[in-house]
């Protein structure tokens, strides 16, 4: 049985790091900081989903996915 290989798995705590959210500024900023990093990840795969990739669709995907969950977590 082949095991599929993996990508790198991400956690919100990675994300907000590597959106570079300050522990010191406000809850609703981080967010902010974190959705835009997600928007941009979505758009960085776009052209290449345009052309038929379908390793970018999948990181598109993904990133939309997080994006929602950030969305649905902080909601209200």
């Amino acid at each position: 049985m082949e095991i599929a290989n993996f990508r790198e798995t991400l956690f919100m705590a990675d994300i907000a790091k590597r959106a570079e959210v300050q522990p010191e500024e406000p809850a609703v900023a981080g967010v902010s900081r974190m959705a835009d990093y997600l928007w941009d990840e979505v758009w960085n795969h776009a052209d290449q989903t345009a052309s038929g990739d379908a390793d970018a669709l999948h990181d598109m995907r993904v990133a939309i996915r997080r994006l929602r969950s950030l969305l649905q977590n902080f909601e209200g």
